[in-house]
């Protein structure tokens, strides 16, 4: 029996990813895959800190990353040649985005811009969804209108939201997102949200889901003290 395991909306909360990773240490489960939901940077004290951790472990190929509609907002501020030019993405600055410039400026001093320009190549990479046998993984919204996932856009995939009230998957498959925040986790019959506000002083809502069981989560760990 293996699992699979979900993270979404760090957002810079290195001490949450810290603690979410030791409990999946801890837990002795066979773990397939972890997927992080997006939303890594911006806001809370250490976006540069929860980027390298997260693509260290795509690198090891323990992790799968999907986009965010902050890395968008990111990746956007740079241009091809990796140069920084924030009238290209003038909403990111204002949503976070000067909290991510700081933690790198603590984080690496003088190669700062370089690295963060490098991390936001990565995030121009980053896919927007991930499927398996019964689930969808997406940063906000599965569009039900579209059956190809490969036709997906941004703006419906990381930018959309679920109404609470709506409580449908994408087509056979359970939609486990983040992107909305809630006081707790969503748990739907046809879709999984995550997003319980951890930048903002909520806990890292982890969801734990059977890879042979069709559906939401067998367990969701609460991930407290990321101050």
């Amino acid at each position: 029996m293996t699992y699979t395991i979900v993270i979404s909306d760090l957002h810079g909360m290195s001490n949450l990813l810290d603690k979410a990773l030791a409990r999946i240490e801890e837990s002795g489960l066979a773990v397939s895959t972890i997927v992080f939901t997006g939303d890594y940077i911006d806001r809370g004290p250490d976006s540069a800190g929860v980027v390298a951790r997260v693509r260290e472990l795509v690198v090891s190929g323990k992790a799968v990353a999907l986009m965010g509609n902050h890395e968008d907002m990111m990746a956007q501020a740079f241009d091809e040649d990796g140069e920084y030019n924030p009238s290209l993405s003038p909403w990111w600055i204002p949503n976070g985005g000067s909290e991510c410039f700081s933690s790198y400026y603590d984080t690496y001093e003088e190669g700062a811009l370089d690295r963060i320009a490098d991390d936001a190549l990565w995030m121009k990479s980053l896919p927007l969804y991930y499927l398996d046998e019964h689930r969808i993984y997406v940063h906000g919204f599965a569009d039900w209108d579209e059956p190809d996932p490969k036709k997906f856009t941004k703006q419906g995939t990381l930018w959309s939201r679920y109404d609470k009230t709506e409580d449908y998957g994408w087509y056979d498959k359970h939609v486990v997102h983040g992107h909305t925040p809630r006081k707790k986790p969503e748990l739907k019959t046809h879709r999984t949200n995550l997003d319980t506000e951890a930048v903002f002083g909520g806990p890292l809502s982890v969801g734990v889901f059977d890879d042979t069981i069709p559906g939401g989560p067998v367990d969701v760990w609460e991930i407290t003290g990321g101050a």
